[in-house]
Parts: structure tokens; sequence; C-alpha cells
């Protein structure tokens, strides 16, 4: 009987630290897995502008980029790069992307998000050492929660800043050439601009085999037109989701890089401005991107 009852008090000894070891384990992996969800959540929430259906009560009361000259010198420039926006209120999710172009090609982006905040801010400066057309394009998204699920809203902004050189060495900005001077430097560098976005077009063609006659083609940064004009063949309620949708995968697979033949992913930076081809049958688009290595990489929505 004694021995029974030593073994039932080993038994029992056992029992109690195994159930306290799984209860251990169990505290151990249940936090960890809410720092996993949490830390999954937050990432995706960083690193995603998603379109959604659009939330007619939410509205963008301000949107801007600027590019202002901040401090020239013979041999540099400094450019003052600002972006904001705000909503009519609160959103659960606020996030503005800027990208800044210098002759078409990509210098940096600027990207800042914030969880129920109505505001975003941002402001940057950088060095140039030589002359350029200087193009900054934003993209603000809102992200809502309700009860009518997740809702969107998206505004963009543009601006643009020619920098040329002085006859002393020193340079001036002017957003539109009045000077005979630099009306000639500016169609000039314009006109080199649009052979060199011609020439890509025509190696991708080659490439992924598409007739370029088969589309409109334009540049990035004149994304801005279709805020408040719609695309050929298409209301503005359908540019409007087709555009969202173009930033979504804009986002996705060139600022965050892209995704070369060889399976690497490559930095945009220093890549040539995205080509923006548009069917003239008005069911899809492609994205046409040089990268720096040279190599052209195609992207394509259907509509």
């Amino acid at each position: 009987m004694g021995r029974a009852k030593e073994g039932l008090k080993k038994r029992s000894n056992r029992n109690r630290s195994f159930g306290f070891w799984l209860g251990l384990l169990t505290v151990s992996f249940v936090t960890a897995l809410i720092l996993y969800l949490d830390h999954r959540d937050r990432a995706d929430t960083e690193e995603s502008i998603t379109y959604f259906p659009d939330d007619p009560t939410l509205s963008f009361l301000e949107k801007n980029t600027r590019l202002l000259l901040q401090r020239s010198e013979p041999s540099r420039y400094d450019i003052s790069w600002l972006a904001s926006s705000r909503t009519n209120r609160a959103a659960y999710v606020r996030q503005d992307v800027s990208f800044l172009f210098s002759d078409r090609r990509l210098v940096a982006i600027a990207n800042k998000w914030k969880t129920k905040t109505a505001e975003i801010h941002q402001a940057k400066i950088e060095r140039f050492h030589e002359a350029g057309v200087l193009e900054a394009i934003t993209v603000h998204h809102a992200e809502t929660h309700g009860q009518n699920g997740i809702r969107g809203k998206l505004a963009m902004s543009y601006d643009h800043l020619a920098v040329m050189p002085g006859d002393d060495g020193a340079f001036s900005a002017f957003r539109f050439p009045i000077a005979e001077k630099a009306k000639i430097w500016y169609r000039a560098k314009t006109q080199a601009l649009n052979e060199t976005m011609d020439a890509i077009i025509k190696k991708a063609s080659r490439k992924h085999r598409f007739r370029p006659e088969a589309y409109d083609a334009f540049p990035l940064t004149y994304l801005h037109v279709f805020a408040n004009q719609s695309l050929p063949g298409l209301n503005q309620k359908k540019t409007n989701k087709v555009i969202g949708q173009l930033w979504e995968g804009l986002y996705k697979e060139y600022a965050l890089g892209v995704r070369r033949s060889d399976g690497r992913i490559e930095s945009p930076i220093d890549s040539f401005m995205p080509i923006i081809l548009y069917s003239k049958r008005h069911d899809h688009l492609l994205v046409v991107i040089r990268l720096a290595s040279g190599e052209i990489a195609l992207l394509k929505q259907n509509i």
C-alpha cells in the first residue's frame, strides 16, 4: 500500500511537472504567434498600396508635390522635394509614395505611412551635380475600415522643374522656359528623352513580342492627368479603378524592386521612368521598365 501511495505521488509530481512545462510551452507559442501576426500585419500594412472600392465619404482636402531649387553653386545644386496630403478625416491607413526623376531616371523614392491619421508630410533635400529636367509624382493613398468593409481613396500630385547651367557655371531653374536660350535647351532635352523612350519601346517590343502601333505610350509622370480626365474608351469611374490597380502593381513590382528574368530582384533606382502603353482596344495596358542593368522588364494589367 505504501509503495502504491509512493508511486501515485511520483506520478502526480510528474503530471504537475508535465503540466507546468506544457503550460509554459503553450504560453510561449501563443505569445510568439501574436508577435508574428502583429509583425506580419504591420509589415503588410507598411508595404502595401492595395486598391479597394472607392469610399465616397472620404476625400483629399490637400495633395501636393513640390520641387524647389534650394541652393545653387558652380558645381552642384540642392533640390527641396516636398510631398504632403490631408484627408477630411482620419483613415485607418494613410500612405504617400513619391518618385523623383532626373531626365526620366529614378533618383529616389520617398515613402511614408501612418495609421489612424489624416495627414502625411514629407520633406527631403536631394543634391545634384548635372543639369536636368526633374519630375516628381506622388500617389496619395488612404484605406478605411467600416461596416461596409475595406474601402479606399487614391489621389495623385505632380511637379516638375528644369535646371539648366548658366554661362557662369551656376544653375538656374524654371518650370516653363521663357528666354530663347532656355527654350532651345528645354526643347533639345525633351526631344532627346522622347527619343530614348521610343528606343526602349522598340527594344521591348522585340523582346516581349508586341506591336508598338497598337498602343498609346506615355511616361509614368503623365498619369496624374487622369485624376480628372478619363482614359480613352473608359468613363471616370472605370479610369479611377484602372489607375488605382496600376499603382498597386507599380508599388509592389517596381518601387519594392523589379524581378529580372533570372529571378533576382533589382532596385529601381537609376532605371528609366516606366513607360505606360495603353491598348487602343482599351482592354489592357503594359508597363515597360528599363533597369539600370539594361534589362527590360514588362508588366501587364488587364482592364
